[in-house]
């Protein structure tokens, strides 16, 4: 018979129910909107993925504060504890920024623009450190943290490229609400795989044996007889 701990191991890399947990629920969100955009004409805010005190706005935010307290929770572990809690830290703000739509309120300004500037180093940052957890963690945590990061990466791109062709040639309801819902489907997806990546990750980690925590108890020597 194969160690208990090997078959946990190896059915946890074949796991698929952080994908579909994703997946149904980035579904759920664009159904929601776009049903709220074009068969309800918009009349329930509260349906609109782009709003931030909306439904999948506020599940959007709970992912990120999920992972904030994951990467802390991470922390406790010894294993590169400083750059955890930084991890931690970032994500908070980024939390902060998504629940309350800071950087999209701004106007223009020196002042705004050194605020853009630092909120763009805290994204970085948090994309650095992401990745450099993904890269020492095991496969179904680092596949979840890369996938997570490729579709925020995506969202920040389809974002811009909307933007773009919204102001150089205007865009028709139709084109520009499968743009947002594109957008805010791939937004919180990623920030749902994140999660669930730093989950992995911490319950990796924790299968580890004890003795390679810092936080082990010493082994207790033999008394003399």
């Amino acid at each position: 018979m194969q160690p208990v701990d090997d078959r946990r191991g190896r059915n946890r890399e074949h796991l698929i129910w952080p994908w579909v947990a994703a997946a149904l629920l980035v579904a759920a969100q664009s159904a929601a909107d776009l049903t709220n955009e074009f068969v309800l004409d918009g009349g329930y805010r509260s349906l609109d993925a782009a709003a931030d005190a909306s439904i999948f706005g506020r599940a959007n935010t709970l992912a990120i504060g999920v992972s904030a307290v994951l990467a802390a929770l991470a922390a406790r572990h010894g294993r590169r504890r400083a750059s955890r809690l930084v991890l931690s830290g970032c994500l908070l703000l980024v939390m902060v920024d998504d629940a309350t739509g800071f950087h999209d309120r701004l106007g223009d300004s020196a002042a705004v623009d050194e605020a853009v500037l630092g909120f763009a180093i805290v994204l970085a940052l948090t994309a650095w450190l992401l990745l450099r957890e993904a890269a020492l963690a095991g496969r179904t945590p680092r596949l979840l943290l890369v996938v997570g990061l490729s579709a925020l990466i995506s969202a920040v791109v389809v974002r811009f490229v909307e933007g773009a062709t919204a102001v150089a040639a205007g865009l028709d309801a139709t084109p520009k609400a499968l743009g947002i819902a594109c957008e805010q489907g791939l937004d919180f997806g990623g920030w749902l795989l994140v999660a669930f990546g730093l989950f992995a990750l911490l319950a990796e980690e924790r299968d580890r044996p004890r003795e390679e925590s810092l936080f082990a108890p010493e082994p207790r020597t033999a008394r003399a007889r």
